[in-house]
C-alpha cells in the first residue's frame, strides 16, 4: 500500500474472487490494484493477467506497489509465488491506462 501527499491511496496483493475476475475460475490467483482518489473515492481496480515468456508462468501476486514522486504515475512490482528469476513492472497512469511495463529476467 502506498500513499502520496495529496490522499490518494494505491493497494496491491491478490485475488480468487470470481466476481472480480469477470467469473472466471482460475487455479491461481492472479495480481490487483486498487486506487482510492482523494477524499476516499473508489477510482479503479485493475487485476493483471500476464505471463512471463520465457516459462510462460502466470504472475501471481503484486509484491509491491508506489506512486511516482508527482502522483501521476503507479508502479506495480509483479511476482510469482515461490519464484525468484523474474519479475515484471507495471506503470500505470493515474487514471488506470497503461503507461508501460518491464520484464526483469535475472
Amino acid at each position: 500500500m502506498d500513499a502520496d501527499d495529496t490522499g490518494q491511496i494505491v493497494i496491491g496483493g491478490f485475488t480468487q474472487d470470481r466476481n472480480l475476475l469477470e467469473g472466471k475460475t482460475l487455479p491461481y490467483s492472479l495480481p490487483l490494484a486498487v486506487y482510492i482518489a482523494k477524499g476516499n473515492l473508489y477510482a479503479w481496480a485493475k487485476y493483471f493477467q500476464t505471463t512471463d515468456t520465457s516459462n510462460s508462468m502466470e504472475f501471481t501476486s503484486v509484491s509491491d506497489i508506489t506512486f511516482r514522486w508527482d502522483g501521476e504515475k503507479v508502479a506495480i512490482a509483479l511476482d510469482k509465488i515461490n519464484y525468484d528469476v523474474s519479475y515484471m513492472i507495471v506503470v500505470l497512469n493515474k487514471d488506470g491506462t497503461l503507461y508501460g511495463a518491464y520484464r526483469e529476467n535475472s
